[in-house]
């Protein structure tokens, strides 16, 4: 009786044994698998290369309202570059740094990889970091309505216009809604190039991938055909960045503290992010209509619409969000 019982202990025993060996074959296949997919779409799977190198550029090529101005200027004042920086809706002068770097800002990927071109051209053998950033088109689009009327009407930030009713605005960003120009060119001046450039696929496919990085997606290099050959492209995602100071220090190390906290760490070691300014502080007196705007949520015949913009992008980028 206790040896059979001991035959089946040691029988069970080795079933164990064999199965923890199946699954652990089945885990290492998957990780390989996903490693060989990953890497087909131009994918990395690990850490890139510190910045910090003579001649290298680092191109802030974001989507506006994204928040990727304070990346810049964070990494003009790591890299001491010592020109005066001139900052427009659109597009801020490049910062000529020592050893032969710069770092560009750009609101268009063709812009953006035209001014990596021509420094490299200029200046070859550095590294190249591309920086983008994607956030809920539900705090997205109110932001850039207002962008749009700050550009457009300086004046709403005027004392008078604060006495103005908040249903005013409000009725005027639906209006806004149905403009597909505006929404359309902002949404394609930078993810649909930087997606196909870097071979990333879907924006959905990269949030899929930011939520098991922590906040972020990794692309590149860039294949030898396209027009941001060699650079990686870093794709950071605003909802996660209280994960970032674990993050950019991998690519550019920064000091402790702000908003993009460590994603930029371990890129830039020395970098200091400098947060801009809230839409509701530049213009405080109208920070009730500010409100309003956030907290107004589209109908669902006004995210149909909104989704048709772009030629897919916006859908894409929805779906990617829940947001249809």
């Amino acid at each position: 009786m206790l040896h059979r019982f001991s035959i089946s202990c040691n029988w069970a025993l080795r079933q164990r044994n064999l199965l923890s060996f199946v699954g652990l074959v089945a885990v290492i296949s998957l990780v390989l698998r996903s490693n060989f997919e990953k890497t087909s779409r131009g994918e990395t799977t690990s850490i890139p290369n510190n910045y910090n190198t003579p001649r290298s550029v680092i191109a802030v090529i974001g989507t506006p309202r994204t928040g990727t101005v304070g990346l810049y200027r964070s990494f003009i004042d790591s890299w001491k570059c010592t020109n005066n920086v001139i900052d427009v809706p659109f597009y801020s002068s490049p910062g000529y740094c020592p050893d032969d770097r710069t770092v560009l800002r750009v609101q268009s990927a063709v812009s953006g990889a035209k001014l990596i071109r021509q420094h490299r051209q200029k200046h070859p053998g550095g590294q190249c970091l591309v920086v983008t950033a994607i956030r809920s088109p539900a705090s997205w689009i109110p932001s850039l309505y207002l962008k749009y009327l700050y550009f457009h009407q300086s004046w709403m930030c005027r004392t008078e216009f604060s006495s103005l009713d908040w249903k005013y605005m409000l009725s005027g960003y639906r209006r806004f809604l149905t403009d597909s120009d505006v929404i359309a060119q902002s949404a394609e001046s930078c993810l649909p190039r930087l997606m196909e450039e870097f071979q990333g696929g879907s924006v959905g496919e990269q949030t899929d991938r930011m939520d098991f990085m922590g906040g972020y997606s990794v692309l590149g290099p860039a294949p030898e055909q396209s027009e941001f050959a060699g650079c990686e492209l870093l794709f950071l995602r605003m909802e996660q960045s209280d994960r970032w100071p674990d993050i950019i220090p991998n690519f550019v190390p920064i000091e402790r503290g702000g908003w993009w906290p460590g994603i930029i760490q371990t890129v830039l070691p020395e970098l200091r992010y400098k947060r801009t300014k809230s839409q509701s502080s530049k213009c405080p007196g109208i920070a009730r209509h500010i409100k309003a705007l956030q907290d107004y949520e589209l109908t669902t015949e006004e995210r149909m619409l909104v989704s048709t913009y772009g030629g897919g992008i916006m859908a894409d980028w929805f779906d990617a969000y829940g947001y249809i």
